[in-house]
């Protein structure tokens, strides 16, 4: 909590840059097209089921931000950047909208490339292996 008024309007004014994650969750930029977060919620029986409901939702949406992240490179795959350029008139499209769209692209042209992508993602969150020998492997100094 705040503890002076200019703090108080400096905090709300850093909310901005995640209002609009807040809209995807529920409906979207037009209502139709989020996560629905809400009505999920009410119908979870207990708090450990809202936790869980809101984890999947977090991963989630950073699996179709980076789906979207990628989508938006300028070095994007020739075939990938025609299919972009069909989403929009101005090019402008956050990177969870345009993640939506490749998700969503009916035709299956993203299929390789949505493939290759999140193969890339997963290896970037993977855990590493850890340093070292691996167990199993130390001969005793005998």
């Amino acid at each position: 909590m705040a503890k002076t008024p200019r703090a108080a309007v400096g905090s709300y004014k850093r909310r901005w840059a995640t209002e609009g994650s807040y809209r995807d969750a529920q409906g979207g930029w037009d209502g139709r097209h989020g996560w629905d977060l809400a009505p999920a919620l009410r119908r979870c029986a207990d708090a450990a089921a809202a936790a869980a409901v809101v984890g999947l939702w977090a991963l989630g949406t950073l699996v179709q931000s980076w789906v979207g992240d990628q989508a938006g490179h300028a070095a994007a795959p020739a075939a990938v950047r025609a299919v972009r350029g069909e989403w929009t008139t101005t090019g402008r499209l956050s990177v969870w909208a345009r993640g939506y769209f490749a998700l969503t692209e009916p035709t299956g042209r993203l299929r390789l490339w949505l493939t290759d992508t999140l193969t890339r993602g997963a290896q970037r969150i993977a855990p590493s292996p850890p340093a070292g020998p691996a167990i199993g492997t130390l001969r005793s100094a005998a």
